[in-house]
C-alpha cells in the first residue's frame, strides 16, 4: 500500500495513525518525494503496453471504516490476487 500525503508531516502522521494501529506495516518509508518520482517508483509494476488501469481516491482522514475495509479486502497486485501475510 502506498499512502501519499500533501499536507504537513504532522497531518500525515495523524491521518496514518489508525491505519498503523490496525495493520502493522512490514516496513515503512516516509520521505518527501516529487510527484514525478512517485509515478516513476511504480513504473516496474505497470510495464508499457499493459491494458489495465488502477483506481485511487483522496481521503481527508483515515476513519475506522476505511481501515476495516482495507483489512478485509484481498490485495490485488499485477493482475492477480495475492495472499496477505497476516
Amino acid at each position: 500500500m502506498i499512502v501519499v500525503g500533501f499536507g504537513s508531516a504532522d497531518e500525515h502522521a495523524a491521518a496514518m495513525a489508525p491505519l498503523r494501529e490496525a495493520l502493522a506495516p512490514l516496513f515503512e518509508v516516509r520521505t518527501p518525494i516529487p510527484y514525478v518520482g512517485l509515478q516513476q517508483m511504480l513504473d516496474e509494476a505497470e510495464p508499457w503496453g499493459i491494458h489495465a488501469y488502477a483506481k485511487g481516491l483522496y481521503l481527508d482522514a483515515m476513519p475506522d471504516e476505511v481501515v476495516d475495509t482495507l483489512a478485509e479486502r484481498p490485495a490485488f497486485e499485477c493482475g492477480k490476487y495475492v495472499q496477505r501475510p497476516w
